[in-house]
């Protein structure tokens, strides 16, 4: 037996100059087998230190080429963690038919266009003060469980109190869980 098997995907930034990453893993690993995605090499992105070209690279074609990337791996996932575009790329994933069961995103602003809930768990965390998240409305026509952060905005995913809350959340879901795989 294994223990359960989560993807965590990146931010638009990917996760070579963002230390964040390392809380995640330093709290999570003993619990998990954790597959780090960064979410520019799964969309084949261009790099670029433009936050307005990198957004424009995922929208015209890296969200979609990421998502169809993780349906053929046919790797198995018991969660997707995705951080802002990276919550994005799990959510079209598991629509595309990737072999994930549960989808946990933070600040991906992008789900508020999706207009079908997915069948599988879903939790979306967002901040307070995010600009562009779906509104109220949005969640309770798609029966989404989700959570609003106070007083936090687009970067919740990188608060120290956000990640040890949301980290020891993630653990006791799954404490005592095998993988499936």
């Amino acid at each position: 037996m294994s223990n359960p098997r989560i993807a965590i995907i990146s931010d638009l930034w990917g996760f070579k100059n963002d230390q964040y990453i390392n809380t995640y893993v330093k709290k999570l690993y003993n619990h998990f087998d954790l597959d780090l995605v960064d979410a520019q090499v799964l969309a084949d992105i261009n790099p670029s230190n433009s936050e307005q070209e990198l957004h424009a690279q995922f929208i015209d074609s890296g969200i979609n080429i990421a998502a169809e990337r993780l349906v053929k791996s046919r790797i198995r996932f018991d969660a997707i963690v995705g951080f802002s575009v990276g919550g994005t790329i799990g959510w079209k994933a598991i629509q595309s038919g990737a072999n994930i069961d549960s989808l946990f995103a933070i600040s991906a602003t992008r789900l508020r266009k999706e207009t079908n809930a997915l069948t599988k768990e879903t939790k979306l965390f967002y901040g307070q003060k995010e600009e562009f998240g779906p509104d109220t409305n949005w969640f309770e026509k798609l029966k989404i469980d989700h959570e609003i952060i106070q007083n936090e905005g687009h970067q919740v995913y990188k608060s120290e109190s956000f990640m040890n809350n949301f980290c020891e959340e993630l653990i006791d879901k799954y404490s005592g869980k095998q993988s499936c795989s």
